[in-house]
């Protein structure tokens, strides 16, 4: 799980930007990282939101693993507001699954180690729809990750 952790953590030292950077959040001071792993992400979107906390949320044990090797002893709060934004942060298979060659290879790796898969942007709109989201968008960054973005 470490070195899982460890890939997660470099990926998103060369991705991390282009994805916080992919709309403007700066209207959202609070952040939710669900299934934030190592807070790399979460660094990110502090530096470049200097007005925003986040708070990550993930299995007790990637939490323990994070608070022992990737963050720092600083207190984390929790807010609970009405109404927000969800970023997703994935990679998107094109609409009819053909490609790209990156997003499949993803999306095998995913199904062979945790049963999940990449999906389409279509797949991702539905399923946030069906969350009671508004307003979707969804931004290629041109790099591995892409993402999109829902207000609720």
């Amino acid at each position: 799980m470490l070195n899982f952790m460890l890939y997660m953590n470099s990926m998103w030292s060369i991705c991390g930007k282009y994805v916080v950077q992919a709309f403007d959040l700066s209207e959202f001071h609070t952040v939710y990282d669900l299934g934030g792993c190592t807070g790399a992400i979460a660094k990110q979107l502090v530096s470049t939101y200097k007005e925003s906390t986040v708070t990550i949320m993930d299995m007790p044990k990637v939490v323990q693993a994070a608070k022992k090797h990737f963050v720092t002893d600083e207190e984390q709060q929790i807010h609970f507001l009405e109404g927000g934004g969800v970023l997703l942060v994935e990679v998107l298979l094109n609409e009819d699954k053909s490609g790209p060659l990156m997003s499949q290879l993803f999306s095998l790796n995913m199904l062979v180690h945790t049963e999940g898969k990449e999906r389409t942007p279509s797949e991702y709109t539905k399923l946030l729809t069906d969350c009671g989201f508004r307003n979707i968008e969804v931004k290629a960054t041109g790099k591995i990750y892409d993402a999109i973005l829902g207000r609720k």
